[in-house]
């Protein structure tokens, strides 16, 4: 009781005190003082967000498990009159998996350009994109905050983790390639097929020169041929995040990505050409890889695009456009333990399935003559080489 009676008195005291002050004028005319100077930092911050720009650097690639270091530059025009520091609201989204993490960065403003080092955990593979999404400006007595111009996001392709995998070629083949291969689409010097038209430029072989339609536009136009070359290996990546009810481990998606570079690489190494079947909005595209730079061209494609919720399309997609008939033999690459109904595919084309899984031993099981199932594990030993016969 007497501890409430006396925070009694002390409230009332407290309370007596403030209607003594408030009643005086001198209260008043620092009230309207401090009020003056409140929209005077508000006027003046204003005119400081306008100053300030700021821009992200980020490196153009990196390799999954690392670091990735990300700066943001944050540079006045002109002199800063009363912020104190920025609040930008960032985030990272990889669009391969699909997943955004949001960051809240504070960075303290000084005289000239400032630039700022921030680690981004490069857990995953894919393309990632970086964005803020809100910067603001505050001033040296966090009154108040005002939103700065927008910032260009950035993007940067984070790449598989590196596999050993010893690649070896089956001599089973299965058919062959139809005579009328769609895969004629470089430069060569097949006069059958067409490759392209260009304007005649000296030196070009006269028996070349287009004349009908050079006729019609009035200018010599050549005829490219198309190099005649035929492809019996296809790599087809077929990933999802779930298989029914189970969600596909983000370790077995990145083995995944990381089994077909790797099998990609080794290929190209041994001089194999190959066709990569790719996802696209509209489907599956074939990527012909025959160098080092049509591999690193649809890697980047490949990691770009996000991957489905649930496995199968893109084999279902392959089936429908019949492309097993181009081929003689089929890589296809899943995540987790392979559940797709291959029935559309046993007797027509030499077909091995890669699944990257959380074991701690490959697998291997001939499921058919022509079907050949390997499991292989998401961490393997790094002394140890896998073999995979494609």
């Amino acid at each position: 009781m007497r501890k409430r009676r006396l925070a009694y008195w002390l409230v009332l005291a407290v309370l007596a005190v403030f209607l003594f002050f408030f009643s005086q004028p001198f209260f008043l005319w620092a009230l309207a003082v401090l009020g003056v100077l409140a929209l005077v930092v508000a006027v003046l911050l204003r005119q400081d967000a306008k100053k300030l720009t700021l821009r992200l650097e980020v490196r153009s690639g990196g390799r999954e498990g690392s670091q990735m270091p990300l700066t943001i530059v944050v540079r006045p025009r002109g002199r800063i009159l009363v912020s104190r520091c920025m609040e930008v609201d960032l985030s990272i989204e990889n669009l391969m998996f699909g997943s955004v993490r949001s960051r809240k960065l504070h960075l303290r403003l000084g005289r000239g350009e400032q630039r700022y080092q921030l680690p981004i955990p490069a857990a995953q593979c894919g393309q990632v994109c970086l964005r803020c999404d809100g910067v603001r400006v505050l001033d040296v007595l966090d009154l108040f905050s005002v939103a700065c111009a927008p910032v260009r996001e950035v993007r940067t392709t984070i790449y598989p983790r590196r596999v050993r995998v010893q690649v070896l070629l089956s001599q089973a083949t299965v058919g062959s390639p139809r005579a009328d291969s769609m895969m004629q689409n470089r430069q060569g010097n097949d006069p059958s097929e067409l490759f392209d038209i260009r304007e005649y430029v000296p030196g070009d072989d006269i028996r070349s020169i287009h004349w009908k339609l050079s006729s019609k536009t009035e200018q010599l136009i050549v005829r490219q041929s198309s190099e005649p070359f035929s492809y019996h290996m296809a790599l087809l990546p077929d990933l999802g995040r779930k298989q029914g009810e189970r969600s596909v481990d983000q370790d077995e998606l990145n083995g995944a990505v990381a089994l077909g570079s790797a099998i990609a690489q080794g290929l190209l190494r041994q001089g194999v050409a190959f066709c990569a079947a790719l996802p696209t909005a509209e489907g599956l595209e074939l990527c012909e890889i025959r160098t080092q730079s049509d591999f690193a061209r649809c890697m980047d494609w490949w990691l770009s695009y996000p991957i489905p919720e649930n496995p199968g399309a893109s084999l279902q997609a392959f089936l429908a456009q019949h492309w097993e008939g181009y081929f003689t033999r089929l890589l296809l690459l899943t995540a987790g333990p392979c559940d797709l109904d291959l029935t559309g595919l046993d007797g027509r084309i030499g077909l091995t399935v890669v699944s990257a899984v959380n074991a701690s031993a490959p697998a291997t099981a001939e499921m058919s003559p022509t079907t050949t199932m390997v499991e292989l594990p998401t961490r393997p030993d790094r002394q140890e080489a896998w073999r995979v016969v494609c």
